[in-house]
């Protein structure tokens, strides 16, 4: 209430609050907005807007939860390790390594090759590369890559490698370990998604949509090409709600969502500035 009250007052150019509504049933948070409603220059009432963001606030608890168990597993060392002689090349790994590979422990390491073979094939050149490197000048480094397990999953894991040198400066051996932060990835991309998206209409947000506009209208100057910006405003969409409920108001804006998608092609963008307003480019 303060909040809204500054706004109206002039002490806030606008304000914005998350806040837990929850129900018996179910959990749910809302972004408030409010930005004050002018009229030659006075401030004669304020805009305030409720949006649902359940989806993101629980995508954030499932991160942070990602985050504890992966402190909790580092602190009772379930990581998998590995070591290898450079110069024999035979080289060792944990069970747990092997089971974040999707197979069973064994006693040996399989050669280098072996461990790269499993190392998803668009990253595999790179993570070679870093080896190769530390072979080479003892470097240390972490590095983030998917594997490819023998059942076809993918799991992206979090890698540190060092590097073990003789009293002559040559570089004998390299160890390390490594985690699997598949979930962690996993919830990083549903809050990167989710940053970008209406949770209403499941298109494009505001930032989104305001984003490709800007980033189409450069491309189109630089090679002169043309460019399409269609926005669609619904009439009289303040009488639905106001005489049926949000509920029925919601519904009527992802069926006209729906209706938008069927109109565009798969190279346009199409987004929801807000309330009622859709943007396409």
């Amino acid at each position: 209430a303060e909040g809204i009250r500054d706004v109206l007052e002039g002490r806030l150019p606008s304000f914005r609050l998350e806040y837990p509504c929850h129900s018996p049933q179910r959990q749910r948070w809302f972004l408030m907005d409010v930005t004050p409603l002018r009229q030659d220059e006075d401030i004669v009432g304020a805009v305030v807007s409720h949006l649902l963001i359940t989806d993101r606030v629980l995508a954030e608890q499932r991160l942070r939860a990602s985050e504890a168990r992966l402190n909790v597993a580092q602190q009772l060392a379930h990581v998998g390790s590995f070591d290898r002689d450079l110069e024999t090349g035979q080289g060792i790994w944990s069970d747990e390594f092997f089971r974040i590979l999707g197979e069973e422990p064994g006693i040996m390491a399989p050669p280098f090759d072996g461990f790269l073979a499993r190392v998803h094939p668009d990253e595999r050149d790179a993570v070679a590369d870093f080896f190769e490197l530390g072979r080479r000048t003892g470097v240390s480094f972490r590095l983030e890559f998917r594997v490819v397990r023998p059942d076809g999953e993918e799991r992206w894991l979090a890698m540190v490698c060092d590097y073990v040198r003789d009293a002559a400066d040559r570089v004998l051996r390299h160890h390390g370990a490594v985690l699997d932060i598949t979930e962690r990835h996993r919830a990083e991309e549903e809050l990167r998604r989710l940053a970008r998206t209406d949770a209403l209409t499941g298109l494009a947000n505001r930032r989104s949509i305001l984003d490709s506009v800007a980033a189409e209208r450069e491309r189109a100057l630089r090679y002169g090409q043309p460019l399409c910006v269609v926005m669609v405003d619904l009439d009289h969409f303040k009488a639905v709600n106001d005489t049926h409920g949000h509920a029925v108001g919601d519904r009527m804006l992802r069926h006209v969502t729906a209706q938008l998608r069927a109109g565009v092609r798969n190279v346009d963008t199409l987004g929801r500035i807000g309330g009622e307003e859709f943007c396409a480019v």
